[in-house]
């Protein structure tokens, strides 16, 4: 998996909330309701967020191309839990703070599976819900990242001309703060 991560990211760590910082050229950031609204108030608001995330997903990525799911667990040991093996395959463990002997170790999982639109409804909902966080998707064919968060998504996209068409096709998706918050 560290393989895939270089080739698709570089040699960054793999924490979905420092990407943007560290590949700013690279990032771009959707919010998955109008007006930057974070959360959704009712059923139509929910069919809104859905329809944002898969519209541009399957702008993307082509249909049936292999993506990996990247799964988080916090804790507070070392070891990972057995118990999360239905997250997908392990990948690593890492302290997060070293320097601080009371840090949490983050446990990272991986699955592959194929793209389609509303293959990942569930997460998509339970991330936008504040239920879980941290999980990433990777498409090796187009190089790219998802990353959505309770109020929309961030990509990460390697292939420059990709990028502007992504903030070109939905730019009414687009933050208006000066820095793409």
């Amino acid at each position: 998996m560290n393989a895939i991560w270089n080739s698709v990211i570089g040699k960054i760590d793999p924490d979905a909330s420092t990407l943007k910082y560290l590949l700013k050229d690279r990032w771009i950031r959707f919010h998955s309701l109008p007006e930057s609204k974070r959360y959704a108030a009712h059923e139509s608001e929910r069919s809104i967020i859905l329809y944002r995330h898969n519209i541009i997903l399957d702008e993307l990525w082509k249909n049936g191309s292999e993506i990996i799911i990247i799964n988080t667990k916090w804790s507070e040991s070392k070891k990972a839990d057995e118990k999360l093996k239905t997250l997908g395959n392990y990948w690593e463990s890492t302290i997060v703070d070293p320097k601080d002997a009371e840090s949490p170790w983050r446990h990272m999982y991986y699955k592959k599976t194929n793209w389609s639109v509303g293959k990942l409804d569930n997460k998509i909902l339970q991330t936008a819900n504040d239920e879980i966080s941290n999980f990433m998707v990777i498409n090796m064919e187009s190089k790219s990242l998802y990353h959505p968060y309770d109020g929309g998504m961030d990509l990460i996209i390697s292939d420059k001309s990709i990028l502007e068409h992504m903030k070109y096709k939905f730019i009414e998706f687009l933050s208006e703060h000066p820095e793409g918050l």
